[in-house]
This record gives structure tokens, sequence and C-alpha cells, in this order.
């Protein structure tokens, strides 16, 4: 079976100039069919789709009642007809992850450092890989019951999601030890990614001279450091595949995620779910461009094959 993956910073549900784009956001993701969805820069509690869109929500949502004021995270999930999981950074403020299919374990660690950027975070979602019963709320047909009964299990994957410091690349490298050992603490599957946006650079993107200049220039202007790679350097060594340097590595060309026109934003993955029996897992890799944020949409399409004896 196949599935896929979406990763997106929405910023605050905003366009990169501050105006409230949450609506046209969720039906952007809609349109992509995405499995999973992890969401960065994402608010809990409030609100800030207007009365205005209301009535028009009910046109991707037979369960919505325009008279019931949802959060924003209450839309998406039933935009997207999906399942989600929230874990704050602070006070309503965090990163989430939606899913089609069921959501067996969920786990999250707030990450406290004396980083300037503030406090961060880390979840891990276990998530059930049943291509019989995709959506979450779809109850088991008698067929599934017995092949349980049977004693067949479906795969599982680990999604572990994060958002790391924007401003220093050692305040980041902390923040991913610590991460590294709840990953170590909390996988359950040998099929795992991590994902989200990470604020680092990889030198495998070959920026031209010229163009590290740039962005040095931009760094420095907003009272940030140099770019830097140790932190990708450091990810990539614990055994992460990079799912767009292993899905193109004879391209080189910058691939910007973000308003900055650079990659900060990645879907690793375990070797697990990058190949087996020398077939590579990873058979789809996309930036959508859109201006509903001021980063772009990252989808990755996996094809999975069970049963693998990979670490």
């Amino acid at each position: 079976m196949s599935f896929k993956i979406g990763l997106w910073n929405v910023h605050s549900f905003q366009d990169g100039g501050c105006r409230i784009r949450g609506l046209e956001q969720a039906s952007f993701l809609s349109k992509h069919d995405l499995d999973i969805v992890a969401l960065i820069e994402v608010r809990r509690n409030n609100s800030q789709i207007s009365d205005l869109e209301l009535d028009l929500f009910a046109d991707y949502s037979d369960n919505f009642s325009s008279k019931k004021r949802q959060t924003d995270l209450e839309y998406f999930a039933n935009i997207l007809e999906s399942d989600f999981r929230f874990t704050p950074y602070y006070d309503d403020f965090g990163i989430a992850i939606f899913s089609k299919y069921k959501i067996l374990h969920f786990a999250s660690e707030r990450i406290e450092t004396n980083a300037i950027g503030g406090a961060r975070c880390v979840y891990m979602a276990t998530i059930q890989l049943n291509p019989n019963n995709q959506k979450h709320e779809q109850k088991e047909t008698n067929e599934q019951n017995q092949k349980q009964k049977e004693g067949e299990e479906y795969e599982t994957i680990d999604v572990f999601g994060t958002h790391l410091d924007h401003i220093k690349e050692q305040s980041r490298l902390v923040q991913m030890r610590i991460i590294w050992k709840f990953i170590k603490k909390n996988k359950r599957s040998k099929k795992y990614v991590l994902l989200g946006d990470f604020n680092c650079l990889s030198s495998s993107d070959h920026y031209p001279k010229e163009e590290w200049d740039r962005i040095t220039e931009v760094r420095l202007d907003n009272s940030w450091e140099k770019p830097k790679c140790s932190l990708y350097n450091y990810i990539t060594k614990k055994g992460f595949f990079d799912t767009w340097e292993y899905r193109n590595p004879k391209i080189r060309k910058n691939q910007g995620t973000c308003r900055f026109n650079t990659r900060i934003d990645y879907v690793f993955a375990s070797k697990s779910l990058v190949t087996q029996n020398e077939k590579s897992q990873v058979v789809g890799y996309e930036k959508v461009e859109t201006n509903l944020s001021d980063h772009h949409l990252i989808i990755v399409k996996f094809q999975n094959y069970k049963n693998s004896e990979q670490n």
C-alpha cells in the first residue's frame, strides 16, 4: 500500500502578510488527499476563521454545523476527515498531527532550554496503516475482525514531529539531542519519520556563493547567526535519510520551503521506511508552492512493503 505524508508550517493560520487564511489553508490541504499531515505553528483553542466563512465550511464537511463555533484545529480535522493530536510549545501555540488512519499511541515532551527563541516541543504518534479502514471514525468490518482474530496485524509507523529554534544553531543542536533521546525511548516501529521545521540548512542543497551570501545577509538583518549546517549533519549521522535528497540525488537546485527561499522544512525517514529488498519506498516528493502561508507544503509519498527486517 502507499500513503502520503504532508508537512506545512501554517504560520498561525496566516499568510506572509499576516492575513487570516485558515479556511483556505484547510481547503488547500484537502485537495491533496493526504493520509497524514503535520502542521507547524498552530493554535489550539482560539478560532481565527471569521463568522462569514462558517457557511462556506459546510461545503467541505457533511459533519459541520455553521452554528457551532469550533477551534481552527477542529475545522482542519473536519475538512481533512482526520483525527488529530496537538502539543504546545507554550500556552495554546504549538504543533499538530492529523491522520486518516487510527492513531494508536501518542506521546509528547516540552523542550525547555536556554534558547533565545523560547521553549519547543516534540511529539510521537504511532499510526496503524490499515488500507481497509482509512477513515479514523470508520467501524471495522466483519472481515477485518476475522483477520485480527486470525492473528494478522496491520503495520504501524511512528511519526515524530517538531519545530526547532529559529535563531541559533547551537540551540537547535541542544534541542535535537533531547529529541534524539525522546525518539530512542518512544519509538515502537522500525519504520519511522522525523519531520518539521528545523530552521537549519543542508550543504547538500549546493547553494551558489551569491545565494549563500544573500542568506547570510538576511540572517544578519534579522539578528540571527550566519548560516550553518551542523544540525542537518547531526540528524543524518543518526541514520535518518533526507527524503528529498534520497529521491533526487542528482538535482543540484535550491528547493526553498519558506519566504527566505531556503530549505528548512524536512521529512527524514528511517532506513526501513526508505528502502526494502533493494526497492525504494520513497516514491514521490513534491514541494507545492503557495501564498497561503510563509512556507510551502511538502508532500512525501511512500510505498510500504510489509515485514521489513531492516533497522
